[in-house]
């Protein structure tokens, strides 16, 4: 390391140590901010809309109950319904899932994250670009939360 030092030119390690420091502070804590902030305005509200969507495209769970016949003595309405809340997650669950699926995306892309703020946003790596998209695998693999309509189609 000090031989490296020693092969900079006098007039750049200013500048050096300007810009690690300036990179440092965006990766310790700029980033962190940038993404959270990307997060809750952008990537789970959309995460969100996606869950729901997919969910009222889960189509065999969705039966029209007027079309059940009513047998005396056994609710057949009643069974459907609760066999359909049980594919049902809530807001609450739906925007759990989306989060945990957003943070676990941000951990690996917090050094290109750290770049594309140090370099005032003028640089933006694939992995930036794509964040959404790899928040919609993390959520689709389940690993933040089951999502039963998949668990249904096989």
């Amino acid at each position: 390391m000090i031989d490296f030092l020693n092969r900079i030119p006098d007039f750049l390690i200013g500048p050096a140590i300007a810009a690690s420091l300036w990179f440092g502070f965006n990766y310790t804590v700029l980033a962190d901010r940038a993404m959270e902030g990307r997060l809750d305005k952008e990537i789970v509200p959309q995460c969100v809309r996606d869950l729901e969507r997919a969910e009222s495209g889960a189509g065999a769970l969705n039966l029209p109950t007027g079309l059940i016949p009513n047998i005396e003595g056994f609710d057949f309405r009643g069974l459907l319904e609760t066999f359909q809340s049980r594919f049902r997650l809530n807001a609450y669950q739906r925007r759990a899932i989306c989060l945990c699926g957003g943070q676990q995306t941000a951990k690996s892309v917090r050094l290109d994250y750290a770049i594309h703020t140090a370099s005032f946003r003028l640089i933006e790596p694939a992995s930036i670009s794509g964040m959404r998209r790899d928040v919609h695998q993390v959520v689709k693999s389940q690993a933040c939360g089951a999502l039963p309509w998949l668990n249904l189609r096989g």
